[in-house]
């Protein structure tokens, strides 16, 4: 997994190998974490208006914040499934988390509630592989069997 953030970094999502940083400006490549997250099998990347790196792996969310790699522990707490393959923050500021087997999970810091939509819910599938926001503002969620655009998370109700 490969993403590039808003200061033109690379980051490298590997298979059990953790987090790499590439810096274009200097060329250098850094390991992100400790000892213990260097085995992380990362699934996905994504980075909010306030330059926070959210990251899905097998083992549940993190993030990354002022030089500090965190386990999301609140967060990873509810989820239903902690093999996160798409993390997003949308235009509202909620964050949506896709999982491998129990579909989107939206997250209401207002709240502090996480909303679940899978099969039982009209979603098409409760194995999601990628998330993104495309040029409009809207999430793309990508499963197996589909390709779903929603404008909102009230748009993940049924249809």
């Amino acid at each position: 997994m490969i993403y590039q953030d808003k200061q033109e970094r690379l980051w490298l999502g590997t298979y059990k190998n953790g987090i790499l940083l590439y810096t274009p400006k200097d060329g250098r490549i850094t390991r992100i974490g400790d000892k213990g997250s260097e085995f992380l099998d990362i699934c996905s990347f994504s980075e909010d208006i306030n330059g926070k790196i959210w990251i899905g792996t097998q083992t549940g969310i993190y993030s990354y914040f002022n030089n500090q790699l965190s386990y999301e522990k609140e967060l990873n707490a509810q989820l239903p499934d902690i093999m996160v393959h798409g993390i997003i923050r949308d235009k509202n500021g909620k964050l949506w988390v896709g999982t491998f087997g129990k579909g989107v999970c939206v997250f209401d810091e207002d709240d502090k509630k996480l909303y679940n939509f899978t099969t039982d819910h009209s979603f098409p599938s409760n194995a999601v592989n990628y998330m993104m926001e495309d040029s409009r503002k809207r999430i793309l969620v990508v499963s197996y069997t589909q390709l779903r655009a929603h404008e909102t998370s009230q748009d993940l109700v049924c249809r």
